[in-house]
């Protein structure tokens, strides 16, 4: 599997995917279909599909994707003030999402599952080096670094992953398992991995 380029979802088999010209790499099935969809006739939530991607994307061009290639989109972009309360709603969105261990939450019912997602945080374990350096410091200073950073580093996965069911469309997350993943390099990966569902009151 594949990222999409616009979406960023890992959605695109291997042989999948399609390449539009003004942006490297391959957009995936939903945002293709998206996109010619909004170039032939403008509406509001293929509009507010990009407009979120738009906002919340750091990759310049993306940014300079949606705008220049898209007219129906570059006209009905967001104001300042319009786009400081967009990412200031989509924020507390992604914030209120559920995440539990288990497969049901209580007084919630599972309305639909969507995918799995995950969110992946890198932790380089250089610092392990400077714990084996000052051992007689293992619970004082150099200990609360260490449980600082893979604090941070678990944060960013979870953060991550809440990301990653909101794009879904989803409200929750069930089965959230975290683990550590060592890499090649001095690297060690933080690892949170659940199922995207729709959740509504019993």
């Amino acid at each position: 599997m594949a990222n999409c380029s616009l979406c960023e979802r890992d959605n695109i088999g291997f042989m999948g995917g399609y390449t539009m010209s003004g942006i490297p790499g391959k957009i995936c099935e939903e945002c293709h279909s998206k996109l010619i969809k909004l170039r032939s006739s403008y509406d509001d939530d293929t509009a507010s599909y990009f407009n979120y991607i738009l906002q919340s994307s750091s990759n310049p061009a993306v940014r300079d994707f949606l705008l220049e290639e898209i007219p129906s989109l570059k006209k009905n972009s967001l104001s300042d003030e319009e786009r400081e309360a967009f990412i200031e709603n989509q924020n507390k969105e992604i914030n209120s999402i559920i995440l539990t261990t288990s497969g049901s939450i209580d007084g919630f019912k599972i309305e639909s599952y969507s995918d799995i997602v995950t969110g992946i945080s890198v932790l380089g374990t250089g610092l392990f080096s400077e714990l084996d350096a000052s051992l007689s410091d293992m619970f004082g200073t150099t200990s609360s670094s260490l449980q600082n950073k893979i604090s941070d580093a678990r944060n960013k996965s979870i953060s991550t992953l809440r990301k990653e069911a909101h794009k879904l469309q989803c409200n929750a997350v069930i089965g959230v398992t975290i683990t550590f993943v060592p890499f090649t390099g001095n690297m060690i990966g933080i690892v949170a991995t659940g199922t995207a569902v729709k959740i509504i009151d019993k």
